[in-house]
Parts: C-alpha cells; structure tokens; sequence
C-alpha cells in the first residue's frame, strides 16, 4: 500500500505493519483511532483462516480465504455443492489434508480433489427448540439406533442463547430482547398466531389471543430511545387491554436492539395508559414484550406479505372455481369502505354486524403460528455428541441465520 505492508507467511497467515489511518492494519482498533505499527503484527482476526491472496491499497486492504465445498449426489437428481467459509481452525483443517485427485473429472483447470467422502440415504433428524438432558436426542420409536449408523444425518445448529421468535412457515431466527418490564417467556415457549397489519392500523378484536407485530417507525419518526421506548410502553399497554398473547416490536432503521425501560420515558406512565392497567387490575410485568433489529423485522414483514399473497391467491382460484365475484378471503371478503355523512372519515362496514364498525382496514390474516423461546443453555455440542454415538457415516449441520458461517467445534 502507499503507507503499509501486507505479507503472507507460509502458513498462509497474514501479517501488517505501517501506517494505521482507517484501521486498515486489522489489528481490532476501535473507531476514530488511527495506531500504527512499525513491526510485523499477526492479523489475530484471521489467524485461523487460510488465505490465498492479499492486496493493499492507500486506504484499505483486502485478502481472499479458502473455501469448503459440500458436494450431494443422488440417484433422483443432479449434484449440487454448497460453498461455506469456515471461520475455526481452518488452519489446522488445511494441515491436516492428504486431497486426491480424481482424472478426468472436475472443471477444466480445477480437477476435484476428494478430502472426505461419505455416501448412504439422508435423514433429517427435527429437534425441538429446548434441550432436556433427560430427553432422548433421537426418538427411537421413530429412528432405530441401528438404522442410523447407515444413513448422513442432517440436523439443524441449536439455537443460541437468548429470546427468539419462531414461525411455522419459516426457518429464520428472529432474535429478540425482552424488555427490563417484561415478564419471562413461559418455559414451555410462548405461543399464538401472528398478528401484524400492513397499515400499522388495527381494532382491539383483531389482537386477541395474539402474538401483535408493531412497526415502531410507522408511529414515530424518531430514532431518539426515549421517544421509541413511549411508543413501545403505550402501544403495549393497549395491546395488554385488547388481550393479545405478546407483543413485539421492529426498532426503526440503525437502531441498535436494546432493551426498553420505564427508565426511558421522558413522560410519566400513568399518562401514557399506566392508569388504565392498574385501573383494570392489570399488571405490566405480567405481559411479555419486546424488540427487535430492523433487518429481522423487514424479513418478517417479507414473509407474511408472502403468506397473505398467497391466500389471495387461493382466495381467487376458488371463487373462480364456483363463480364467485368476490375474490377475497373469508376474514376480509363481507366488509365494505364507507365515508361518514358529515366527516367524511373513512370506515369499514359489514352487513353481517351493522353496529360494530371498523375504522382499521380489516386484516387479512397470515395463518402463521409463532412461538417465543428462551434459550439459556446453547445445547449443540450435547446434541451432536448424542448423535456421533449412534455412529452415521456423516452429519451434516444446517446453520442458524443468526450466525450462518459455519465454524469448526472442538470435540475433545
């Protein structure tokens, strides 16, 4: 670089030295720091990946690791390979390789090499959420042990610890911090169906028995905590009144996840709905609420959106099927927009309750079940301990969209 120096050992580890402006030596510097190092330092970031190459330019620099790759072959289908970047011990994994190479096969240029290989039928092994150490891994009514030493198994990476939200239809992990007011999830999981409106705009009715999705960012334009924290407690508070199971809300965009506080209202509770609570006999630490990123929250928004499209669609195929004019869902398809006389406000009217108007556009409802869990314990090496003792001839660990690089685990 015009200022530093970049080197790769034999070891293919990288180290630099030089000039420190932008943190572009890798040596972890916190922001607004601008060391330099005058000796060769090991980039302790990347100490256990094997890198390829390296560049240096004037204000940054750049390097290329190795990758794995999974190759799966069937009689039924085509190979297809997954490319994953571990990020433990890769070095040692490097050292340790004798590869084979295979003629005549591979791409032109890049003939495959064999490291590992194992062949036989894939099982996919489900586990619940929570781990029991008193509960069997594997459910041998289901899997006999012996059945097992013959098959790849594939299993799922264990949850982290912390709160996550888990959806039927969907495989992500929605991470969640619970409020410093909430109460503890229940240790059997928290469960009910998902309500979360496009408009941000709902009834009371529509939050019973429910798991209430909030969008802070379409009730405040703030990114200042007090003013999202007011949103949070004064929201909760109507969705505690309205009877809904949980309440959980996406922080707006660069938010960092935190956890909202009676602490952090600039206004007094009472005046905010605390009054009506204790008025009613209800309790704010008896309900269970809380936050979460924005990013996860635009991928949950993405997946109803996903789910409420396709009920339209189904909606349509059968009204077509009988001749039905009215190509809507059974929760949405009797309700009609309507203006006051002298208001002009807009509401909503169904013929089949003329006296109970909506002022909320009516829901079309998802029809997903969600589930809250707390996880105290990460349980994946117990797990996958459990599973090497039936002897497969191969596992295979799909890993968690919270952290999806795979890393190498010390068994011994």
């Amino acid at each position: 670089g015009s200022h530093h120096v970049l080197a790769l050992d034999s070891e293919n580890q990288i180290w630099s030295w030089g000039q420190g402006l932008f943190g572009k030596l890798g040596h972890g510097q916190s922001h607004g720091e601008q060391r330099h190092s005058y000796e060769p330092r090991l980039i302790r970031a990347l100490r256990l990946m094997h890198i390829t190459h390296i560049s240096a330019g004037q204000d940054h620099s750049a390097c290329l690791s190795a990758l794995f790759r999974l190759t799966l072959t069937s009689d039924i289908q085509a190979p297809f390979s997954l490319v994953a970047l571990p990020i433990m011990q890769v070095k040692r994994f490097f050292l340790s390789l004798r590869p084979a190479p295979i003629p005549g096969t591979g791409s032109p240029g890049a003939p495959m090499m064999v490291d590992a290989c194992a062949s036989g039928k894939l099982v996919h092994l489900p586990m619940p959420a929570r781990f029991e150490r008193d509960v069997p891994v594997v459910d041998v009514n289901t899997y006999h042990p012996t059945d097992l030493a013959k098959q790849v198994l594939l299993m799922d990476r264990s949850l982290y610890e912390g709160v996550w939200l888990k959806l039927s239809t969907d495989d992500f992990d929605y991470r969640v911090v619970l409020s410093v007011n909430s109460s503890d999830p229940p240790r059997d999981a928290l469960r009910g169906d998902i309500m979360c409106p496009p408009s941000g705009q709902w009834e009371p009715e529509d939050c019973v028995g429910k798991i209430c999705i909030v969008d802070v960012g379409q009730r405040t334009g703030s990114h200042e905590i007090a003013d999202i924290s007011r949103v949070v407690f004064e929201t909760t508070v109507q969705i505690i009144e309205a009877e809904g199971v949980m309440a959980v809300f996406i922080l707006p965009d660069k938010v960092d996840l935190y956890s909202p506080s009676l602490a952090d209202l600039n206004v007094d509770f009472n005046s905010i709905g605390g009054d009506r609570l204790e008025q009613a006999g209800l309790q704010l630490e008896d309900f269970c609420f809380g936050v979460m990123q924005n990013s996860h929250g635009a991928h949950l928004a993405e997946h109803l959106k996903m789910l409420v499209d396709g009920r339209i669609e189904e909606a349509i195929q059968e009204a077509l099927e009988r001749g039905d004019h009215n190509q809507l869902p059974a929760e949405v398809k009797d309700w009609r927009e309507m203006r006051e006389d002298y208001t002009g406000r807009k509401f909503y009217f169904n013929p089949a309750r003329p006296d109970r108007p909506r002022f909320a556009e009516p829901i079309i409802e998802p029809r997903t079940m969600a589930e809250l869990v707390e996880i105290r314990e990460d349980a994946f090496v117990q797990r996958l301990q459990a599973l090497l003792g039936f002897n497969p001839k191969a596992i295979i660990v799909a890993q968690q969209s919270w952290r999806p690089d795979p890393d190498f685990v010390d068994l011994s």
